[in-house]
């Protein structure tokens, strides 16, 4: 009769791989992550603040510009008040959603068919910007976030911007390759319709319409690809060895569409995951910025009432000093965290789904994540050699 056997260890990232995603949250809290988050943000939106400026004084344009709200919660921190219950702590929830909301609006142009040229342009700027911003700090959070969720190795921002460099032109082609195909489809729909002026086009085109139909489907499961695929590509340029534009291309469209319920699953997890961060770090700063407004402003008196209602509610200072505009940078600085999180989150979250989606869909374990030259940093040094035991000349001797 065999022993009962007792478990005195389980592997939980073989038993439920998906809790990797949990640790997306150490990551994204990270000082180096949230500096090249908060970075990002404020580069991003700089940039679609002064083309939203140009093309409205050359162009006269005067939509907002997509990708905006992006940033936008920056300041929703100026007016902080301590929660008072547990509903005014998950209040925030509603604000976050504002900062992924720019992305949705970038994406939703796609489908936007009655833009005239001026707003065209400046939404092509706006992803042309977004795209070369996003290359640069989101493939190093990303390539930061492949080594220490797949390896638990952390990389500094510079090693991560070396790898980024090296593959600069992959990281730009990767999206703007199904991009110049879906701009190849619309371009056929809309020679259809112009045939379909002609006296017998309307015969022909409807004869041919099965034809349109299937391409335009095709070109639907382009477009689906490529907007919840894109950051899965740049995950696979900061972990895969050889990888480049085209074979990111492959491995985030096979990422997408062939595991599209395991994809939803697991963007249900990080978003309630990436919440609870956000959380966290809005009442953090919140609550920073709270008790310095009322404990040391307050204490000093009259001499700085207005100062202290000027400099918490992103104006001006009253007083007109080098200092208060010094205090304003700093909590304004300070305010950035929150989107800096966002933005860090969001690429550290999407090289999380690609490492499990990639195990999904080619058994490839999550550790096997290409570092290169810091491959060798990882290694122990090699052992001595005992006197009369080596290789060499004096071992023969």
């Amino acid at each position: 009769m065999s022993q009962p056997a007792s478990v005195r260890h389980v592997e939980w990232h073989e038993v439920a791989p998906w809790l990797l995603l949990f640790r997306v949250l150490s990551v994204a809290l990270s000082l180096r992550v949230i500096l090249l988050g908060t970075a990002g943000a404020l580069v991003s939106w700089g940039g679609l603040e002064l083309l939203q400026w140009g093309t409205q004084r050359v162009l006269y344009v005067e939509s907002p510009a997509p990708g905006n709200a992006l940033v936008r919660s920056a300041g929703v921190v100026n007016a902080y008040i301590p929660p008072q219950d547990a509903w005014q702590l998950a209040a925030p929830v509603r604000e976050v959603t504002d900062w992924y909301a720019g992305l949705w609006q970038w994406w939703r142009g796609w489908l936007d068919f009655s833009m005239d040229w001026q707003r065209l342009l400046l939404w092509v700027l706006d992803g042309l910007w977004l795209l070369v911003v996003g290359s640069v700090f989101g493939g190093a959070i990303q390539r930061i976030a492949a080594a220490r969720l797949g390896r638990h190795v952390w990389l500094g921002p510079r090693v991560a911007w070396q790898h980024v460099r090296k593959k600069l032109l992959s990281y730009w082609g990767a999206p703007l390759l199904p991009m110049v195909a879906l701009c190849i489809g619309l371009g056929l729909l809309w020679l259809a319709g112009l045939f379909m002026r002609l006296t017998a086009g309307i015969a022909v085109v409807a004869l041919f319409w099965p034809l349109v139909l299937i391409g335009t489907l095709l070109w639907v499961l382009l477009f689906l690809g490529l907007a919840f695929g894109w950051p899965l590509m740049w995950a696979a340029l900061g972990t895969e060895q050889d990888a480049d534009a085209w074979d990111a291309v492959s491995r985030g469209y096979a990422s997408t569409l062939q595991r599209p319920f395991r994809y939803a699953l697991y963007l249900v997890v990080a978003v309630l995951v990436g919440l609870a961060g956000w959380l966290l770090v809005y009442h953090v700063v919140g609550l920073t910025l709270y008790v310095s407004r009322e404990a040391v402003l307050r204490a000093a008196g009259e001499d700085a009432a207005g100062l202290r209602e000027s400099l918490f509610a992103a104006k001006a200072p009253s007083v007109g000093l080098f200092f208060g505009w010094l205090i304003v940078a700093l909590n304004y600085l300070l305010h950035w965290i929150s989107s800096g999180f966002a933005y860090g989150y969001f690429f550290a979250g999407a090289t999380a789904i690609y490492l499990l989606l990639r195990r999904d869909t080619t058994q490839t374990p999550i550790d096997e994540v290409y570092l290169g030259e810091e491959d060798q940093s990882l290694q122990l040094p090699p052992l001595p050699t005992a006197p009369g035991t080596g290789s060499g000349p004096s071992a023969n001797a």
